[in-house]
């Protein structure tokens, strides 16, 4: 999803590549067919977090207080930038199609389609229940406020917002798009949906909320996940067998 031109450039210098590393499985078939990559030059190292860093108490009535919000209050939240791509329009429409009333949809992120992101909302009858934060360092501290985290991208790399949310320990649900179908096994540590489809995002969003038990079974076994696979520990062995030639 880049220009031609930068495709063709990556085409024409692919051959002095050494090696090719991936973020995702994904990809594979995608560099080899439009960015001349050779299979066997191909390594894929995952994206990682520091899980420690997530492992921290919250005081989860803080983002609460901070919006005014009652302590008690359904709170979805969703980090990004605010461009095509991360499909925070289809999350609104999807938003719009949840029944419930009792739930704010929280998004954290700038970018060029903020206007018409805040426009649509208020064309939904949600400006009320929408309230876009801007730009935030604190997103450790962000995503144990979430009841649930949501993420509608139509096309994605790794997202580590969504290990972040992983870590946490907050339930998910996302498009089964490129990097979070390898991070999210559907039915197991999440709830994943197809790209573009909001009716769908919808029902996932209120199956998540009507079985809280389950999606926190989901949550614990997400956070088991990158415990076991995206754990910088893990990953940073992974990049050491590749420097030394053992990883293929």
């Amino acid at each position: 999803n880049y220009e031609w031109w930068k495709r063709v450039a990556v085409k024409m210098t692919m051959r002095w590549a050494d090696v090719v590393l991936l973020n995702s499985v994904h990809f594979r078939d995608f560099v080899i067919a439009y960015e001349g990559a050779s299979p066997d030059r191909l390594i894929v190292i995952p994206n990682s977090i520091r899980l420690e860093d997530y492992s921290h108490p919250v005081d989860r009535n803080r983002l609460r207080a901070e919006l005014g919000l009652a302590p008690n209050q359904i709170v979805l939240g969703s980090v990004g930038r605010l461009t095509y791509q991360k499909g925070f329009d289809v999350l609104l429409y999807a938003f719009s199609l949840v029944p419930r009333q009792d739930i704010v949809l929280v998004i954290a992120g700038v970018g060029e389609e903020k206007a018409a992101l805040c426009a649509l909302a208020a064309k939904l009858g949600l400006q009320e229940r929408v309230r876009f934060l801007g730009y935030r360092r604190d997103v450790p501290q962000l995503m144990p406020s979430f009841d649930l985290y949501v993420h509608a991208s139509r096309f994605e790399g790794m997202p580590i917002v969504i290990l972040e949310a992983m870590a946490s320990g907050c339930p998910i649900v996302a498009t089964a798009v490129d990097g979070p179908r390898e991070l999210i096994e559907d039915g197991v540590s999440g709830w994943l949906v197809p790209p573009e489809q909001p009716q769908l995002f919808a029902q996932a969003i209120q199956a998540a909320l009507s079985d809280p038990a389950e999606a926190h079974r989901r949550a614990r076994a997400a956070r088991r996940r990158v415990a076991e696979k995206f754990n910088f520990d893990v990953v940073l062995d992974l990049w050491e067998k590749a420097f030394q030639g053992q990883v293929n």
